[in-house]
């Protein structure tokens, strides 16, 4: 008989089963955008045989346990992922590897903000549809779309990345799936995508063997071992060879940040706690996690060009206004020297136009000095005064924890 097309699908992208999991633990922890999804996709969790023994009642409560433990976990990365982006105030979130993720969903309701979801075929086919579905239109084709291609073909990326904006890059559980070879190549496309559009990379692919084991562990505490056995093997052998042993398995956190470092990025940790205050997580899932932080990569000296030419370091501010909208861009240093001429533009910009918001882009700025906050606090002043809108976008991690650490991040 012909093997299944869905069976050989499985084996070439293994990760679908993963992808699944991750997806039903988002459900099991109220995430109303993965609960959708899943009616929508209309089919099976596990469509495939895990093992005769979950027929067993005691059995399949140690199975929940291990999905919820995982999709607790799971869930926590992504939220704080989202919380990340929309702290970051950027607008193109490019899901490399996005799998069977509801943050697609989540998108449909935002009113400015892209996604775009990449991953192979049979995954992006399910999810374009189960979105239709879910929402009952092809609208969502503005703001959110998936596109199939492979991590490793830099021109199907760059194809796929038809955007205009900075880019904020997530690596959710998929580095880990790479060879070592084809792990050397998606860290130079995302390298040279950063170049040319500038942003940010974000993952947390490290230490998830060791984590996933833990939270394992944790679940099955108390139970039968047979049982746990009876339950735990079959699920080791179907991701046997899924994961491979690259440098993002094989080394920790500081490790992977010297090696991404040698490829030519800045690299900053990110404590992932700092975006998952109030998660209702399990204690267990908290105590395994607690350490867990995101490493966040930019392009040494980021090529910017947007209103204005410039490169590296050296500072330069320009503007442009639309019906009373105005958009100023900064890169380089905002210090003590550079201040004065982010107010001069603003002030022009102020003085040609009745404005009614002031969007200051930060995408190539690289560092903010007291001087630079305080130069946004006059802008801010000016707009409390005359009575328009003011937001910074697009700030990088390094800004950001700049202006977190000092109270001014939630300006605009």
């Amino acid at each position: 008989m012909a093997e299944k097309y869905e069976d050989i699908i499985k084996k070439l992208n293994p990760a679908m089963i993963a992808s699944k999991t991750g997806l039903a633990g988002c459900a099991s922890m109220g995430d109303k955008y993965a609960d959708r999804l899943l009616k929508a996709l209309n089919e099976p969790l596990f469509s495939y045989n895990l093992a005769p023994a979950l027929h067993d009642t005691e059995q399949r409560e140690i199975f929940a346990k291990i999905i919820k433990n995982i999709g607790a976990a799971v869930w926590l990365r992504h939220t704080a992922a989202d919380r990340l982006f929309k702290a970051l105030r950027m607008n193109a979130f490019a899901d490399l590897g996005c799998g069977m993720d509801p943050r697609g969903l989540a998108f449909t309701e935002k009113k400015t903000e892209k996604y775009i979801g990449i991953d192979l075929p049979p995954i992006i086919n399910k999810m374009d549809s189960a979105v239709i579905k879910a929402t009952g239109s092809v609208m969502h084709r503005n703001r959110v779309s998936y596109i199939a291609a492979d991590v490793t073909d830099y021109n199907a990326l760059r194809s796929a990345l038809n955007v205009k904006e900075p880019l904020f890059i997530l690596t959710e559980s998929l580095m880990m799936y790479l060879t070592e070879n084809e792990l050397k190549t998606v860290i130079g496309n995302i390298y040279k995508l950063l170049a040319e559009y500038s942003g940010v990379w974000v993952t947390a692919d490290f230490g998830t063997s060791k984590r996933d084991k833990l939270l394992t562990e944790n679940a099955t505490s108390g139970y039968d071992p047979q049982k746990c056995k009876a339950v735990t093997e079959p699920l080791i052998a179907l991701h046997s060879g899924t994961i491979t042993n690259n440098s993002f398995m094989r080394l920790g956190g500081d490790d992977v940040s010297a090696l991404l470092k040698q490829s030519g990025f800045t690299v900053r940790k990110i404590a992932m706690e700092t975006f998952a205050d109030e998660l209702d997580i399990p204690e267990n899932v908290k105590r395994v996690c607690e350490k867990d932080c995101f490493l966040a990569m930019t392009v040494s000296e980021p090529e910017f060009d947007a209103g204005g030419s410039t490169s590296g370091s050296r500072f330069n501010v320009s503007s442009a206004s639309k019906n009373n909208d105005a958009t100023l861009w900064v890169s380089g240093r905002l210090d003590a020297v550079t201040a004065p001429q982010l107010i001069e533009e603003f002030e022009k910009c102020r003085s040609m136009n009745r404005l009614r918001t002031v969007t200051l882009n930060m995408t190539a700025c690289t560092y903010i000095s007291s001087a630079g906050i305080r130069a946004l606090l006059m802008i801010y002043k000016a707009a409390e005064k005359d009575s328009f809108k003011f937001r910074t976008a697009n700030l990088t991690p390094d800004v950001l924890e700049i202006l977190r650490t000092t109270g001014f991040n939630d300006l605009g």
